[in-house]
Parts: structure tokens; sequence; C-alpha cells
């Protein structure tokens, strides 16, 4: 792989279909947390499905110069906004709650510090839900060193070991800095990508009979909730619901690559392109503007609060989103004397 792999490739349509599902899933089960049957089913594959889909559409690095380009991108686009946010969320929004003081800044500043650090293995010290953007470079951290290490040919049972490595550890509850124990999950997922795209024939063969299938395991680990969260590493029951999660967003992406070109799917491609946008916005809007989201009526009760919460998020991801691309605009104007 040469320097070229980092231009950029064409979008698949579908890809971003299932990411504005998956994104939007995310507030709504921000909304009706613990509360109704529709966490679970929201749980069961949303979050497993962002990392497989990153999985089917990465291209790991073969080079260490490539993977110190590509390491460094990651940084800026995952890192960068997690420092920043997490700074906006623990300390400016900790200053609005308990006031200015030299000692309060300090305590709040080693807070956001040991939250960087700890991530969400830790159940006490939480960055919240950017563990998505550590775990998220962390793995794709883990997934391009192995393959530069080993070869694109030969890095599928090392990351599968990595994975289950990672499922021991969450499993005996483990934590490591810097959410490495859930990175490692996370590396079985993007794998488990990795390896869809080299079977695409078999899956496109077979689709109709592996749909029936998931569905059917999808359907009933949902009854009976078996789910994976990844966030606290939580899993229900046993390791079924890893199974569950790989048949729950087999199921979603089978149907996102089966509307994409109907015109309604355009609107869950816009937000799937932008997802980390909407991600950020509803992290703000979790820990600062609406507050009293995360505390409402149990079912059926949650429902006009996450339909208000998505449309008010979705709005604000967009006007910044139009807003950036005026400005982007008019700076790349060029000026007449």
């Amino acid at each position: 792989m040469n320097i070229r792999d980092l231009k950029k490739k064409p979008r698949l349509a579908w890809v971003d279909c299932a990411k504005g599902v998956a994104i939007i899933c995310v507030i709504i089960g921000h909304t009706a947390f613990d509360t109704s049957d529709t966490f679970s089913f929201i749980t069961s594959f949303h979050m497993p499905l962002f990392f497989l889909l990153s999985g089917f559409t990465m291209h790991p690095t073969t080079d260490k110069k490539t993977f110190l380009k590509k390491t460094l991108r990651d940084a800026k686009t995952l890192l960068l906004p997690t420092i920043i946010f997490s700074f906006v969320r623990i300390v400016v929004g900790g200053i609005q709650k308990t006031g200015f003081s030299s000692s309060i800044i300090l305590s709040l500043l080693l807070k956001w510090f040991n939250s960087l650090l700890s991530s969400t293995s830790n159940p006490y010290i939480s960055l919240g839900m950017l563990w998505f953007l550590v775990s998220m470079f962390v793995s794709r951290l883990f997934i391009n060193a192995t393959t530069v290490a080993v070869g694109p040919k030969n890095n599928k049972y090392p990351l599968l070991f990595l994975g289950a490595f990672g499922v021991f550890l969450g499993a005996n509850s483990f934590y490591l800095p810097f959410n490495i124990d859930i990175s490692l999950v996370c590396v079985l997922f993007i794998t488990l990508g990795l390896i869809a795209r080299s079977k695409l024939r078999f899956l496109k063969k077979h689709r109709t009979e592996l749909f029936i299938v998931a569905c059917g395991i999808w359907l009933y680990g949902i009854m009976n909730t078996h789910f994976i969260a990844l966030a606290e590493y939580g899993m229900s029951k046993n390791l079924f619901a890893i199974i569950v999660a790989l048949s729950g967003s087999y199921c979603v992406s089978v149907l996102c690559k089966t509307i994409h070109k109907l015109r309604f799917s355009k609107f869950f491609e816009f937000f799937g392109k932008y997802s980390l946008i909407v991600l950020i916005v509803h992290y703000l809007d979790q820990s600062i503007l609406f507050k009293h989201w995360t505390s409402i009526e149990p079912k059926p009760y949650w429902v006009r609060p996450a339909i208000f919460r998505v449309i008010i998020v979705l709005c604000i991801s967009a006007t910044f989103m139009l807003v950036k691309a005026k400005a982007k605009t008019l700076i790349s104007r060029p000026r007449h004397k």
C-alpha cells in the first residue's frame, strides 16, 4: 500500500444509510435508556454495526510510513474532538454547576485527565458517549499495526485472537487504560467487517437464506434480552449476545442496501455521512443542554421526548454542516480586485 491509499475512496450509499439509522438509534436509545424493550432492541445492534461498517470500508495499511500518516489522521479525526468536547463537558460544565475557583478548576482538570485515561472502562470515571471515538481510534491502531507486522494476508487470525482476548477481559471485568479492553472487542467487530468484504460473493449468493437465519437469531436475542452494551461492556446472560449483535447488524445492513436507492433513504445517508458531527451535538445535548431528557418517565412516555430530541439534534447538526459548507465556499471563492 502506498500514499495514494490515503486518498478518499467513493462512499457506499448503503453504508451511509446504515450509519444514519444507527446514529438516530443512538439518540433514541439514550432517551429510552433502560425504560423499555426499545432499549434492548437498539442496543442489540447499533454500536456493533458502526464497527462492522468501519471494517467493511477499512483498508489497513501495510507499511510503516503510511501507518504513521493514517494514525495521525485518525488522531486528528477521532482523538482531537474527544479532547476538546470532553473538556467542554467536564470542565466548562463543572464550572457551570459549582462555580469558579482555583481549587474547583484543578479538581475538574484532574477529573478530565482521568476520564481521558480511563474512557468508559472504569465505571466510576467516564467520557460518556465519546468512548466510541477513543475505541475507534485504538481499534484501528491495533488493526493497522498488526497488518504492518504480519501483512494483509495473515492479519485475520491475530486480529481475531485480539478480539477474543478483549471478550475475555470484558467477561471478567478487567479494566485497562485508554479503553483498551473494550477497544479489543471492537477489533473483533471491525475484523469481521473486513472478512465480510472479502466474502461478498458468498454473501450475495446466499443473502436470502442468511437474512432469514439472521432475523430469527436477532428476534430470539431481543425477546430474551441478549444484547451487548459496548459502552459499559455489558453482556446480558452470555456470549450469545455477540452473535445477536452480528445478526442484527447484518439484517439492518441488508435492509439499508435494499432501500438505499429510494428517495427517503437520502435522509439517513446525509446524517450517516456526518454521523461524527451528530454524535458530538448529541454529546453536548446529553451533557449540558438538555439533561432532563436523561431522567424521563418509563414507557410509553419516552416516545415524544425521543422524537423531539432526534429532531433537535439533527436540526442543529444540519445547520452546522450547512454553515460550514457555506463558509468553506466563501473562503475558497476567488477575490476580484
